[in-house]
């Protein structure tokens, strides 16, 4: 297998994983991944949608449905009025600790049978691949 076939497997079981959490908190995928990827502080709908992927009204619907159940809240910059900052309500900040607490749980699962220096080349394995990913997106 190859490394773009790996990095398509990858994906795969992880949306897996991703899917039974969500399932498991009453959430789609989409919005899982979208609770995951804002940060404690806040974030712009654009850098959000940047970082999912995805184009700012398949965003804007995802953020409505998050809102309308209390998980996240838009609030206008504070120096620029056109942009709308994402911010994790309580809801959604204990929310995020579950889906987080519950991918520790599988990923406990899934390296405990592996020893500690095969689980510690794992480690650093995926730091580096997620490093090359960030720096691919700047060129």
């Amino acid at each position: 297998m190859n490394l773009s076939e790996q990095i398509h497997e990858l994906n795969l079981e992880t949306s897996i994983i991703l899917r039974k959490i969500a399932n498991n908190l009453g959430l789609t995928l989409s919005q899982i991944q979208l609770l995951l990827s804002v940060p404690f502080t806040s974030i712009s709908m654009t850098d959000l949608s940047k970082i999912l992927g995805i184009d700012n009204s398949t965003l804007t619907r995802n953020l409505n449905k998050l809102e309308k159940n209390d998980y996240i809240k838009r609030k206008k910059d504070n120096y620029d009025k056109r942009i709308y900052k994402i911010m994790l309500s309580q809801k959604g900040l204990d929310f995020k600790e579950k889906i987080e607490f519950q991918l520790d749980e599988y990923s406990y699962k899934l390296l405990s049978s592996l020893n500690h220096e095969d689980r510690q080349a794992v480690f650093e394995s995926l730091e580096k691949l997620s490093w090359a990913f960030t720096k691919s997106k700047f060129n």
